[in-house]
């Protein structure tokens, strides 16, 4: 069987996003009189906002609303930029691209900043779609939700899938696991036999 299709994320996949997110956390914080160092932020790298500063820091539904707005404000500015591509990312991409794949991003971060990102880099001509959250639909930054979104944007997607035990997530899909260089657990034969 041969893959045709590669999901990345942005953040810690692609980009190495912590100065921007770090330090747009930090700037929403002391807006609220919260002091913090953006070094010890890192675990806000990842995760959808609105679920890491109540988890993070106890704030109630509008401190979070309003921390939110703020990071937007910062990040909008300035914390976009504050990303950097990995070493040879686009020496990657360009060979996945070159061996026929599609790639496509699948981020929880606002698609509005995921776009601006990867064309600011040189990075936007490899992908086929790059998609992120809505701002104003808070569901939309929910990892199954990116990945489905991705998927069906791709016209990859080509029924909803439960979530198994040989799924790699709340998605139902196969993944892979980067980090430790697992390879994906082979699709059912209801998944789409080509991603």
């Amino acid at each position: 069987m041969r893959w045709n299709t590669v999901l990345f994320d942005l953040d810690g996949t692609v980009t190495d996003p912590k100065e921007g997110i770090t330090c747009a956390v930090a700037y929403a914080l002391r807006q609220q009189g919260i002091i913090a160092d953006p070094d010890t932020l890192t675990s806000f790298i990842g995760p959808p906002l609105h679920e890491s500063f109540p988890e993070l820091f106890g704030l109630t539904e509008e401190q979070t609303d309003r921390a939110v707005e703020d990071f937007r404000v910062y990040f909008s500015r300035q914390g976009w930029a504050e990303n950097i591509p990995y070493k040879g990312m686009a020496e990657l991409l360009e060979s996945l691209q070159g061996a026929g794949l599609k790639l496509v991003i699948a981020t929880s971060k606002p698609e509005e900043f995921a776009l601006r990102i990867m064309e600011h880099f040189g990075l936007a001509a490899y992908f086929h779609r790059i998609c992120g959250a809505q701002r104003e639909d808070r569901a939309s930054a929910q990892k199954g939700s990116v990945v489905a979104d991705a998927l069906r944007r791709s016209g990859r997607l080509k029924k909803p899938r439960p979530a198994g035990p040989e799924s790699g997530d709340s998605t139902g899909l196969p993944s892979g696991d980067a980090a430790s260089a697992k390879p994906p657990v082979p699709p059912r034969s209801d998944y789409p036999d080509d991603i």
